[in-house]
């Protein structure tokens, strides 16, 4: 690609929209980026411009960026590069991102130079595969986003129930209970006990016959700590003629409610909230740092992102406290 890449980016919180307009262009100069502060915004610019691809937060008023891709997919017949960029860890968002035709699913996460490489390089390829007419590539690099950026346990099976893909802490889960590599086998050959892997598949035939998700939840007891909640999500996957061709599987675990009647999330509100925060204080820093100051005042910014980095990370140590250790 020589010519300028068109993108627009969708996002409610207009720091973020501006640091993708801010950083992709430091990472490849020919992008150029429009950005939007709704998903109702963004339908009347792509009404007026042509773009390359297009990337959108996800939760986001009135109409979030899952409403989005369903518009601009089924409503206007677009298969334009779509990215959801988000700072949220939801199963149901990676599960749908995955059914409405995202090609990507990115957090959120890191210090503000790292993650907008990360998202500018996916943001090449995707309009390199879609330029180029791979879709089996466009959806096995959905499949890998989702399954790198989702700090959860995660499968995905086939209709004779054999696992095809799944994550690392899947897979590390799989190896606590003997299972060295999981992909190709069944609940039958992973699962402690015949029972377990039988209730397993009963759900999944009715998931496949019915095209309908299911949501389970239990208590797991813990001699070492606080009993756990695991709560299951599984959901069909269909294709382009809309047959399930599969099942994804979301495990994650949180602490079970304390006599208070509070509960410890696995990723706190708060402190959610708190982290993006600190990335668009991070990012408006780097963005100051990098132009021509005197140098006591590149020194004292300097030292406030490296402050805000240890928050940063401290906000994540506390969300991680509240997983399941497993799941780390």
């Amino acid at each position: 690609m020589s010519e300028a890449i068109r993108v627009l980016a969708v996002d409610d919180n207009p720091d973020f929209a501006e640091m993708i307009a801010t950083f992709l262009p430091r990472e490849d100069e020919r992008f150029e980026i429009d950005t939007a502060t709704s998903a109702v915004q963004a339908l009347e610019y792509l009404d007026e411009n042509d773009y390359d691809a297009i990337i959108s937060d996800y939760e986001m008023p009135k109409m979030d960026g899952l409403d989005l891709l369903e518009t601009i997919r089924a409503e206007r017949d677009s298969d334009i590069p779509f990215i959801i960029f988000t700072g949220k860890s939801r199963e149901t968002v990676a599960i749908e991102s995955l059914n409405l035709g995202a090609d990507r699913y990115l957090q959120k996460r890191g210090d503000p130079a790292s993650q907008y490489s990360v998202l500018a390089q996916a943001t090449l390829q995707e309009i390199d595969h879609h330029r180029a007419g791979t879709e089996l590539d466009r959806k096995s690099t959905l499949l890998d986003s989702i399954l790198e950026n989702t700090p959860i346990s995660i499968y995905i099976k086939d209709l004779d129930g054999q696992i095809v893909s799944a994550s690392d802490i899947y897979k590390q889960r799989a190896a606590d209970l003997g299972v060295e590599d999981p992909i190709g086998l069944t609940d039958f050959d992973i699962l402690p006990s015949e029972e377990e892997a039988r209730q397993a598949a009963e759900e999944e035939e009715r998931i496949i016959e019915t095209g309908e998700p299911m949501t389970d939840e239990r208590i797991a007891p813990r001699e070492d700590g606080p009993d756990l909640v695991v709560r299951t999500v599984k959901a069909p996957l269909f294709d382009k003629d809309d047959s399930v061709m599969g099942i994804v599987g979301f495990t994650h675990h949180r602490k079970k409610q304390k006599a208070d009647g509070s509960v410890s999330l696995p990723f706190p509100i708060t402190t959610e909230h708190h982290r993006e925060t600190l990335e668009v204080i991070a990012g408006h820093l780097e963005r100051l740092h990098e132009d021509d100051l005197p140098e006591n005042v590149t020194d004292h910014i300097e030292d406030a992102i490296d402050a805000i980095t240890a928050a940063r990370e401290a906000a994540t140590r506390q969300s991680d406290e509240n997983r399941d250790p497993t799941d780390s």
